[in-house]
């Protein structure tokens, strides 16, 4: 499928080598030499936090606090860890799970919104520590992260139709 500057899978590639360029050059550079520390039990405290505040339902709020005490039970005995490390939990935090049971519960749908809610803390922790033109970088590079999945999704997509995409 043709789109504004090329096929969808050209798009996919220039957008992988320019997201490639951009952490290599910018982002991932500014997250090592960064000295900030993101304590996790704190961080997880101020996501429980948010969800007492932020969520009315009481029902809703105690699956959200236990798809974070699962959450938390993952990274059982982990203090301090760097902007580079928090970068990549986040990255692995924006992966779907199509199914979590905790306690003999499922919590998939609970899980994932907790997940969404400490990516985007983890966002504004390293937003905060990098300063502007990092920042916006590192914005950039989000970005084309997720034009490189479009792009993917339309070569798998073309791949199962046979390769002639909806024709």
């Amino acid at each position: 499928r043709r789109i504004t500057g090329g096929f969808e899978s050209q798009i996919c590639i220039q957008a992988k080598q320019a997201a490639t360029n951009i952490w290599k050059g910018v982002v991932q550079p500014a997250l090592k030499s960064s000295e900030t520390k993101v304590n996790m039990p704190s961080f997880f405290k101020e996501i429980e936090t948010r969800i007492i505040k932020e969520t009315a339902d009481r029902a809703r709020r105690s699956d959200l606090l236990n798809a974070l005490s699962s959450l938390k039970d993952d990274y059982r005995g982990v203090g301090d860890i760097s902007l580079e490390e928090l970068q990549a939990i986040k990255e692995d935090w924006a992966r779907f799970v199509p199914e979590k049971a905790y306690k003999g519960k499922p919590i998939a749908g609970a899980f994932n919104d907790v997940k969404d809610t400490a990516a985007g803390l983890a966002r504004e922790k390293i937003y905060s520590d990098v300063g502007g033109g990092v920042k916006q970088a590192y914005f950039d590079y989000g970005n084309l992260k997720n034009l490189q999945e479009l792009g993917q999704k339309a070569m798998t997509g073309g791949k199962l139709k046979g390769g002639f995409g909806g024709f």
